[in-house]
């Protein structure tokens, strides 16, 4: 877990539980971080899924959060998948 995350001070949920993932496959890149994270706010239970991986050098680092189940762990591994994909026919 990186440690020098800047914080959001005008945040206004609570991590209340985080966990490394296992990293998955991805063609043409090599995944170094996978995080997970579960929040509460007064709008209700959240997640926040993290997920780096670099091609050729470039580094692309995903973040998506939100309430319960607006994102899935599968849809950030998607976009950092199509992502890299385009770094590398470049």
């Amino acid at each position: 877990m990186p440690t020098l995350l800047l914080k959001n001070t005008r945040a206004d949920v609570t991590v209340v539980a985080e966990k490394a993932l296992p990293l998955p496959e991805i063609p043409s890149a090599t995944v170094g971080w996978a995080h997970a994270q579960e929040t509460d706010s007064r709008r209700g239970p959240g997640d926040a899924f993290y997920l780096a991986a670099s091609v050729d050098g470039v580094i692309a680092v995903t973040c998506a959060s939100g309430l319960r189940d607006v994102w899935t762990f599968a849809d950030v591994v998607a976009a950092v998948t199509r992502q890299c994909r385009r770094i590398a026919t470049n």
